[in-house]
């Protein structure tokens, strides 16, 4: 899945938790989506270029160097663990979901639950995810979606749309 779409099915899962239990707050909301787009640091993608997540106040140069590391640091990750591999292994979400609940951290409990959520995302996904590591390295996909088809794309507006929507029923209420 990519990651706009990740940080929408996060968005959208945050909008109908907080319907419930209340708005967690804009830090634990941050770490949730960051912990959304996490798992696929051994991937490159959004989360391998961090400038994405800072405000464009800083030096340009400074933005490059930071996108180069997060690149490159990227890279070495996916060439010790590949893709979709030890970082989308649900334990790895869980441990962390529970270190944060364990130890009243909420950022940390947060975080582990976006990761969760990213696993969501790229189950649905035809490549899956090893579901079972570290005991099988086996992938499993319980839909077939193509990541970056259309089908994907009208999945991410629909997360976005729901989202949005229970939001806006929170604030009206």
């Amino acid at each position: 899945m990519r990651g706009i779409n990740h940080i929408g099915l996060a968005a959208c899962v945050l909008s109908a938790y907080s319907f419930h239990a209340g708005w967690p707050g804009l830090l634990s909301v941050s770490s949730a989506v960051i912990g959304s787009l996490a798992p696929d640091l051994d991937g490159g993608g959004t989360i391998a270029r961090p400038s994405n997540f800072l405000p464009h106040l800083f030096p340009k140069w400074l933005m490059d160097f930071v996108d180069w590391f997060g690149i490159h640091f990227s890279k070495l990750v996916k060439k010790i663990f590949g893709h979709r591999g030890i970082l989308h292994w649900p334990i790895i979400g869980l441990l962390i979901s529970y270190a944060g609940f364990y130890t009243h951290v909420n950022l940390l409990m947060f975080f582990g639950f976006g990761w969760l959520l990213h696993l969501a995302g790229d189950i649905i996904t035809v490549n899956g995810i090893p579901l079972f590591g570290p005991f099988s390295h086996k992938k499993i996909s319980v839909f077939g979606m193509r990541v970056g088809s259309q089908f994907e794309g009208f999945v991410g507006v629909c997360f976005w749309i729901t989202a949005i929507g229970l939001t806006i029923v929170q604030i009206v209420q």
